[in-house]
């Protein structure tokens, strides 16, 4: 391919220049097929991706950032971030970017607020470009939408709360174990609390804890009810308090599995029994009295 240009010389006439730009023509083609097969790339990642050149003004961003963001990338090509999300939110996200620009690795979460959309919680991620003298001249940011995963989190640490205040006003015991039957999770009323500390029983198997009942038959039983995954209902333990009094604890338990149908652990409530068995001793006594004296 030629590029051919003509030049006017003195007393009229003029002289043709004919340049061979085929490789030119070829580079250019090739870059712009580049570039292209890149959008298309960038297009199909689901995450938003952009760049930001050492100047914080966006020179790419691909579909699913501009749709998130509700823009149109002619309109915000070459723009400074801080025109485009408002200088409250660029306070907000301007230490990230000089952190950034100084070299280190940088993530965070925030919430942004879009026109005319509910707010939704973003993962943010940035990617250095480095010159090939090593100086940062860019970054290319990556955009993750977690807002369901945040609102998730957010309903299960608000279920957390309501089932922790719930049980701090009880006398119930929550628990559960892993598949080798270690206590992983153990929330308790603050009365039972200061008989079975949480942090004197996570990580550890039930009769690696401390007790005074059962005796060795009963764990043995127990035990074996457990390796074969079976639910159990009305396991009594006891162990003495501060004043070493004997205290009585009933326990139930279900056993879990995951969708394939492996064991996972188990999951059970409990409920101190110590008055109740007080009774049934009481009732014992009078009954044998009865017994004794023929009424």
């Amino acid at each position: 391919m030629l590029e051919i240009r003509g030049l006017p010389i003195p007393g009229g006439g003029f002289v043709s220049l004919y340049a061979d730009i085929t490789q030119r023509v070829r580079s250019e083609r090739a870059l712009r097929e580049s570039e292209q097969q890149v959008g298309l790339i960038t297009d199909a990642v689901p995450a938003m991706i952009a760049y930001y050149d050492h100047n914080v003004r966006l020179r790419y961003a691909n579909r699913q950032h501009v749709e998130f963001y509700g823009y149109t990338l002619a309109d915000r090509l070459g723009k400074h971030m801080r025109e485009a999300i408002g200088e409250a939110a660029w306070k907000e996200v301007k230490p990230y970017f000089e952190r950034a620009y100084a070299g280190e690795t940088v993530s965070y979460e925030r919430t942004v607020q879009r026109p005319g959309r509910e707010p939704a919680h973003i993962d943010v991620r940035f990617a250095p470009h480095r010159a090939e003298s090593g100086s940062i001249v860019g970054h290319y940011v990556l955009i993750t939408d977690i807002t369901d995963r945040a609102v998730a989190a957010n309903a299960l640490r608000a279920s957390e709360e309501r089932f922790r205040a719930l049980t701090e006003m009880s006398s119930d015991i929550y628990w559960e174990t892993d598949a080798e039957h270690r206590i992983i999770q153990f929330s308790v009323g603050a009365k039972v609390g200061a008989i079975i500390p949480a942090n004197e029983v996570l990580g550890r198997r039930r009769w690696e804890i401390p007790a005074d009942l059962p005796d060795d038959e009963g764990w043995r039983a127990h035990r074996a009810t457990l390796d074969a995954h079976l639910p159990f209902r009305d396991f009594e333990n006891a162990r003495r308090d501060g004043d070493g009094q004997l205290r009585y604890f009933s326990l139930n338990g279900e056993p879990i599995f995951d969708a394939g149908g492996a064991f996972t652990g188990y999951r059970g409530v409990g409920r101190e029994i110590t008055e109740q068995k007080s009774v049934e001793a009481r009732l014992d006594q009078l009954a044998h009295y009865d017994t004794l004296t023929g009424l």
